[in-house]
């Protein structure tokens, strides 16, 4: 059997929206990891657009997943979905992207944790605090 079409998910996602889009376990994922069913699966997350069109939809490698396994589950999302990689991540972090459907199609990971998570101190760290 074949995995359905971006424009056949987002078309099945846009019907039902889920009334709380923030939830831990999304309608999302359960709609976009049929893109791979026979990947480890992703988080989903769906921005919508005040008109309510989807703008992006991101794929998050399993937070806490060993930084070696997300780069490689991160590899074989990214191939599946023929995305290319992006320059524009975080310190300590992938993204693969490309333009969909008039969406953004994102598929991303934390692949160094240490260096992702000395960045986000430095970035979220009010000035003047210490080290």
């Amino acid at each position: 059997m074949t995995a359905p079409t971006l424009p056949q998910l987002l078309e099945q996602y846009t019907a039902a929206p889920p009334a709380d889009p923030w939830a831990a376990t999304s309608p999302a994922d359960d709609v976009f990891n049929q893109l791979a069913p026979d990947l480890p699966a992703l988080y989903w997350q769906v921005h919508i657009s005040p008109r309510g069109l989807p703008t992006e939809i991101r794929g998050q490698v399993e937070p806490g997943t060993d930084d070696s396994d997300a780069a490689a589950i991160l590899t074989v999302w990214a191939a599946r979905l023929s995305l290319p990689h992006t320059d524009r991540s975080l310190p300590g972090m992938c993204e693969h992207f490309d333009l969909r459907d008039d969406c953004y199609l994102v598929v991303w990971a934390v692949i160094d944790r240490e260096r992702w998570a000395a960045d986000t101190l430095r970035r979220t760290q009010p000035e003047g605090w210490p080290a």
